[in-house]
């Protein structure tokens, strides 16, 4: 079995679109996206493969003397909404780091990043991808693989299963980028990039498993430099905890794991506060969180309660530790762990001076988000459900100047402090490779496979999306005959065949 559920900001229309190819031997299925040929996740007659954000740090900057900055005048001919043109030109500051991005007086920041080195090669790899009939073939197409670094979860009908990493991850001259270089020396340079045969990768775990959530991937021995800023490790570990209740699971089951809402730092963070009760001014908050089950779901009245309270108590001990003006500008995508650590340790170092107390301290939270919450939704407190803070929108970048674009909006279900396993809005797709029956395989899309606000097709896979249950994704020559309902043949005249082979 293969679970994938890549992570996107939502948009409509979606940046997927569900595909089958058959040519001469090559016969894939799953999603493709514009500009890349060939299936980027899904599976063949051998092999299934997901993608998951690697999520290095693969950009540097430098400070640099605007002085010794080449300017590139850019001409962009804009069109105006009566429809004439106008000319726009803008100059560019390069450096032999990059582009200047920020720069006062007459210092700049100048952003080196892999995404701007020309040579990197793309196309091949999914092609070799779809083609590949064992590990050997999948982390050979993989090795030439240099967009955004990605881990490739992989499984095939041998029963082997695996993960390898894949992009460009920079080597540096000395340090590992975490603060601006000095421009002027080498410091900073990069000496060229991780060999890909040492990437993160791993083949027939003895676990059985391989778990690809975002999280910390390496130990403190690993040889190379990837990040320190990795995501919380909540998913990977409900899922972990989800994959050990049986020996063998099922479609519908790894389904349920993908639907998974239950919030590790809200339900730690609840708890904590019933730990804490000590005093009658507890009473109500007891009252309101004590046997909330931990999980995130759009009738939640506990979980805006908790969540407005996580907010003021990561504000008060960031304001504590480098003031007002720099905490809100604040973020490390694995602050979660350590918030959970400061409500559950309550170390006397990281308690705001102005509180005598931890209970001190989250009495103060718990009126605030009292406040924000009546501001927010008025002061019936029955009122105040998850559903009405969470709201799921995938926005059109056209909606506004034809409402027609604009999708449906409703309730979430998910969320809370961190993602939840299932992730709401941001999960572009959801897909189940059952390797045993390949026609026993699920898909489906946050909204549909039309961007066309006329199309039936424009949000036909919604409820799919929104109930974890999408539609089985045949593949065998009859399971498609028996699934379809209408056919589009297109034929090229023998005129615009010729005409296609002139040009190229």
């Amino acid at each position: 079995m293969l679970a994938s559920d890549p992570h996107l900001p939502p948009t409509s229309p979606s940046i997927w679109h569900i595909t089958h190819l058959s040519a001469g031997d090559l016969r894939v299925c799953g999603v493709s996206v514009p500009g890349v040929p060939g299936v980027m996740l899904g599976h063949n007659e051998r092999i299934a493969w997901g993608i998951t954000n690697l999520c290095p740090d693969v950009q540097d900057l430098y400070i640099e003397k605007l002085g010794a900055a080449e300017v590139r005048r850019e001409e962009i001919v804009v069109r105006k909404s009566d429809g004439s043109r106008e000319l726009v030109t803008l100059d560019v500051k390069v450096t032999r780091h990059g582009p200047i991005m920020i720069e006062k007086d007459s210092i700049g920041l100048a952003l080196r990043w892999t995404a701007f080195d020309t040579e990197i090669i793309d196309l091949d790899t999914f092609l070799a991808i779809n083609r590949a009939r064992n590990w050997d073939d999948f982390v050979t197409a993989l090795s030439g693989y240099g967009g955004p670094p990605q881990n490739f979860t992989y499984a095939d009908t041998d029963g082997h299963i695996g993960y390898h990493s894949a992009g460009r991850i920079p080597t540096r001259r000395t340090g590992n980028g975490r603060l601006p270089y000095d421009g002027a020396t080498d410091d900073g340079e990069w000496t060229g990039y991780v060999p890909f045969d040492e990437l993160p990768h791993v083949f027939d775990p003895p676990s059985g498993t391989v778990i690809m959530a975002n999280q910390r991937i390496v130990s403190d021995d690993y040889p190379h430099y990837l990040t320190d800023n990795w995501r919380v490790p909540y998913r990977a570990r409900r899922i972990h905890e989800r994959l050990q209740t049986k020996r063998k699971l099922n479609v519908d089951e790894f389904l349920s794991i993908q639907g998974d809402t239950y919030s590790y730092p809200d339900a730690i963070f609840a708890k904590e506060l019933v730990n804490l009760a000590s005093s009658e001014e507890w009473s109500e908050i007891v009252q309101a969180v004590d046997d909330w089950d931990g999980y995130s779901n759009a009738g939640s009245t506990v979980l805006p309660l908790v969540t407005e309270m996580r907010k003021a108590f990561r504000r008060h001990i960031l304001e504590a530790a480098i003031g007002t003006e720099l905490a809100p500008l604040f973020e490390w995508r694995n602050e979660g762990t350590f918030l959970d650590q400061l409500v559950t340790e309550r170390p006397a170092a990281w308690l705001p001076k102005e509180f005598g107390s931890y209970e001190s301290l989250l009495l103060a939270c718990y009126r605030e988000a009292i406040d924000a919450l009546s501001t927010q939704l008025g002061s019936d407190r029955t009122q105040w459900t998850w559903g009405r803070v969470a709201q799921v929108r995938f926005p059109h970048p056209l909606e506004k100047v034809a409402p027609r674009f604009a999708t449906t909006t409703f309730p979430q279900n998910t969320g809370g402090s961190m993602p939840t396993v299932n992730a709401g809005s941001r999960v572009s797709l959801r897909f189940i490779a059952d390797l045993s029956d390949w026609d026993s395989s699920r898909l489906c899309l946050p909204l549909g496979q039309s961007g066309d606000p006329s199309s039936p097709h424009r949000e036909d896979q919604l409820d799919e999306w929104r109930n974890v249950a999408p539609a089985v994704l045949p593949f065998s020559r009859e399971a498609i005959v028996a699934a379809t309902q209408s056919m589009l043949i297109i034929t090229p005249s023998a005129t615009q065949f010729r005409r296609a082979n002139e040009s190229s």
